[in-house]
């Protein structure tokens, strides 16, 4: 999911259980819909300049998008490619989408960057077009723009809608835990290295919010899985010889690193509920409660022992090892310990428009060219796109540009579709 602007320590609200409310149609009709875009003689020239791609092949060239034609964008936006591959024998039938960009950065050799979005069952591509790609169409803005600290500028870059369910990714859900959703992303990318020739390419695992999670499982596997290969090798290969760079281990999966921003490391209790009071001191101008309300809290915090907690854990060094039973989880089922849900009942009454990605934000809310809108999966404005009403990635036009899937499923930033079986393990706010 996309990490809050402002929240550190309250990722993943896309479940939570409060949801702000939608502008009233009164101020929802009030943004004037962007023109078409027309490709002008300055993006006729950036084509005629770029540099001859570096991954189009025979086996690339139904993945490649042609970057002057992709609707309401009137600039290149470069060599890149989409589309779906299969995840394989771990979930026959599924696919997932991806989008490709190679780096404009000379020295980005046979290396990649993996990120993925949390969610559970966020859209990668969302974050592309709204956080770190080549370009960037952030909310009450009229149209995209060139985003110039985009992370292709630093290495190759793909962004994968996953686990299978999330966003233009197609399939029966069969993962119960996140080492299954790790195995299918790991059959996808088997296909991805072989279409784009990207054997032995330094792997790098990146991601923010759920992906805490979802980063270290897939990170781990793509390593244990190095070293099944590389093992099976040394004991097929009666010279003994070492394993090196060719090994078939390190053709797929040679990962070199992990990073994760403003992620999920634990439980929803550890990472929202806990910090909940001392958050909201450090904002107390922002949330402006009062004192009655802020004193309630911090006593709840007292109270479910979320206060020793974090000055006996999240700190640095840690006094020790975090027992396995979070903080409040006998008081769980009464509410009483939720503070990360009264926090945010109580924000929503002072402002409508209060949103936990930037809880500065006030009324009128921006309107969402992806139609996210705080997590309110609103629709843009009726103006957009002819009068639609809906997300730009939902477009019959955009998906016909970016090789998505135009199926009859709407797109949607974060879906509500399970992207895991009833029954699987979750640290799920539910």
């Amino acid at each position: 999911m996309r990490a809050p602007w402002l929240v550190f320590m309250w990722p993943l609200v896309g479940l939570a259980i409060w949801n702000p409310n939608r502008l009233p149609p009164s101020l929802r009709e009030r943004t004037v819909a962007p023109p078409p875009a027309q490709v002008g003689p300055e993006a006729a020239r950036a084509v005629s300049k770029r540099a001859e791609p570096r991954f189009l092949t025979d086996n690339t060239r139904k993945f490649a998008v042609n970057g002057t034609g992709i609707p309401n964008v009137d600039f290149d936006v470069g060599e890149s490619y989409a589309g779906q591959l299969p995840v394989g024998s771990a979930n026959p039938g599924a696919s997932l989408f991806f989008w490709f960009f190679p780096s404009t950065n000379p020295r980005a050799d046979r290396e990649i960057l993996i990120w993925l979005t949390g969610g559970p069952g966020c859209s990668s591509t969302g974050e592309l077009v709204q956080e770190n790609g080549p370009f960037l169409w952030q909310p009450g803005t009229f149209a995209p723009v060139r985003n110039r600290w985009s992370w292709h500028r630093l290495t190759n870059v793909v962004w994968i809608d996953q686990p299978v369910g999330a966003g233009f990714s197609r399939g029966n859900v069969t993962a119960r835990d996140e080492g299954d959703v790790a195995r299918q992303l790991m059959g996808f990318w088997r296909g991805f290295v072989d279409a784009f020739r990207l054997e032995g390419y330094r792997v790098y695992v990146t991601g923010s919010s759920y992906s805490g999670i979802y980063c270290p499982y897939v990170a781990g596997a793509m390593l244990d899985e190095r070293d099944r290969l590389n093992a099976n090798n040394n004991n097929n290969n009666a010279s003994g010889g070492g394993v090196g760079a060719s090994s078939p281990g390190e053709r797929y999966f040679d990962v070199r690193g992990m990073m994760v921003f403003d992620g999920l490391f634990s439980t929803f209790r550890t990472a929202g509920d806990a910090v909940t009071a001392s958050f909201v001191d450090m904002w107390a101008r922002v949330f402006a409660f009062n004192d009655t309300f802020r004193r309630g809290l911090a006593d709840a915090s007292d109270r479910c022992g979320y206060t020793a907690y974090v000055n006996k854990y999240l700190v640095f060094p840690a006094a020790g090892r975090q027992p396995s039973q979070p903080p409040g989880a006998a008081a769980a089922n009464d509410g009483s310990c939720d503070l990360q849900g009264l926090a945010f009942a109580a924000a929503g009454e002072a402002n409508p428009c209060f949103s936990v990605y930037g809880v500065r934000e006030g009324c009128p809310r921006r309107w969402d060219p992806l139609g996210f809108a705080a997590n309110t999966n609103a629709a843009p404005p009726r103006q957009f796109a002819g009068g639609r009403g809906r997300a730009w990635l939902d477009l019959p036009e955009v998906k016909r540009a970016i090789h998505a899937p135009d199926d009859g499923t709407a797109w949607a930033f974060c879906g509500e579709r399970p992207v895991r079986r009833r029954g699987g393990p979750c640290l799920c706010r539910t």
